[in-house]
């Protein structure tokens, strides 16, 4: 098991399978009320330095089930 980012994911496992994993992880965190999003340009200067980076990689289970994961400053939540 490998995690892969999105791009190497839809080269490796195809763009439909990985665009569902990312979805479904998405989804759930949009469900959680886990973010507040808000528009880069309503936010302070101060606000946008505290931006937190996140990355979204996919990993093939050994059942074949794709799963999306996201990582804020590449540390596991």
């Amino acid at each position: 098991m490998v995690q892969l980012s999105l791009k190497a994911a839809e080269a490796k496992f195809g763009a439909v399978w990985t665009k569902n994993a990312a979805l479904a992880e998405v989804k759930q965190i949009h469900m959680r009320n886990t973010f507040d999003p808000k528009h880069w340009s309503e936010l302070t200067p101060k606000q946008k330095e505290q931006v937190l980076k996140a990355f979204m990689f996919v990993e093939q289970k050994k059942s074949g089930v794709d799963k999306g994961q996201l990582v804020i400053n590449r540390k596991m939540q």
